[in-house]
């Protein structure tokens, strides 16, 4: 089935859901592409309900930019993208204390989708790309240097290639446009 799906948060969840549907129904056939943005983390992990996985699609993309808080703090993809660590506190959103389920508490939640749209919008123009780099940890990621960095960095959004396995970081910028290109390093 020739299909992408893109989902945020909570719908992380219901594609998955989906995708484990489509299996059951069509025999084993699955989803070909599968995006979760920051797909929701209250609740899905066991024993909850059942997180959204790679077992869900050939291919699931995963993007966290709030892990623990409303995002998923665990590797759930074929690919995880986590741009500036994945946590609360991506630049340009508001620090410290703050109000639940308020638009500021929610800014990093929401900034996942919004690099999704961006690599959309920019996919075929010559603009600066979201490109992660592969390592273990965000720490190692900062700590390595780009030249220790063995691997090519790998698109993350729109165009990040089927092929594309393991945990890739990256920085962004505090507003738009928040690709970096090879300065995502």
């Amino acid at each position: 089935m020739d299909l992408t799906v893109v989902a945020h948060s909570l719908g992380s969840q219901l594609a998955g859901m989906t995708g484990r549907a489509v299996i059951l129904k069509s025999n084993g056939t699955k989803i070909y592409r599968m995006a979760v943005l920051d797909a929701a983390f209250p609740l899905f992990f066991p024993p909850f309900l059942p997180t959204v996985n790679q077992k869900d699609a050939e291919h699931l993309q995963s993007i966290h930019t709030d892990i623990g808080t409303y995002g998923q703090p665990i590797s759930i993809g074929h690919v995880d993208f986590w741009p500036n660590g994945g946590r609360q506190g991506q630049p340009g959103c508001p620090q410290g204390l703050i109000v639940p389920l308020s638009p500021e508490d929610l800014c990093s939640h929401q900034r996942s989708w919004r690099f999704w749209a961006e690599s959309v919008a920019n996919s075929n123009e010559d603009k600066p790309k979201f490109l992660g780099f592969p390592s273990r940890s965000y720490l190692q990621f900062l700590t390595a240097g780009k030249a220790n960095l063995k691997n090519k960095p790998v698109e993350m959004g729109i165009n990040c290639p089927i092929s594309a396995s393991g945990n890739y970081y990256l920085k962004t910028n505090s507003q738009p446009p928040f690709a970096r290109g090879m300065d995502g390093y």
